[in-house]
């Protein structure tokens, strides 16, 4: 059954529900219904709602850097024996 072209928020969610009755992974059934989403909000001309929908959904998908550790060259796999020279 195809999926609904609309941004609202009950399409989305019958989006996600539909590609999880799928068999497709949960992380993997947003993506798809908030792509779907954001063209039907680009298709009808309303580029706030598409910005919107574009902001909703980046912050799990981020990743942060770490800082590295000052002593990254003493102990894990080396034991203690590397060091940096």
């Amino acid at each position: 059954m195809p999926l609904t072209r609309s941004s609202s928020p009950e399409a989305i969610a019958a989006n996600i529900k539909r590609e999880i009755s799928a068999g497709r992974p949960q992380k993997q059934s947003v993506a798809i219904a908030m792509s779907t989403a954001r063209k039907a909000a680009k298709d009808s001309g309303n580029m706030a709602k598409v910005k919107a929908l574009s902001q909703s959904n980046s912050g799990g998908s981020k990743r942060t850097h770490t800082t590295q550790r000052s002593d990254m060259g003493t102990g894990g796999a080396y034991g203690g024996s590397y060091k940096k020279g």
